[in-house]
């Protein structure tokens, strides 16, 4: 998955979490933390589906 797919998935996923969380009473804190919770979900994506540096077999 490239970075800038998983980019888009974490501003689209964004979106509905402070449209929700702009409508309950302590919206901000709410906001913050579902950013937060966004943010590690897609690091966790990058981590697994992201692009890795493979070993060259040409300096063994």
């Amino acid at each position: 998955m490239s970075a800038r797919k998983l980019i888009a998935i974490g501003l689209a996923a964004l979106i509905p979490v402070w449209v929700y969380a702009l409508g309950v009473s302590g919206g901000i804190v709410v906001g913050l933390a579902s950013t937060a919770c966004v943010l590690l979900i897609l690091a966790g994506l990058y981590m697994m589906f992201g692009p890795h540096e493979t070993p060259d077999a040409s300096g063994i």
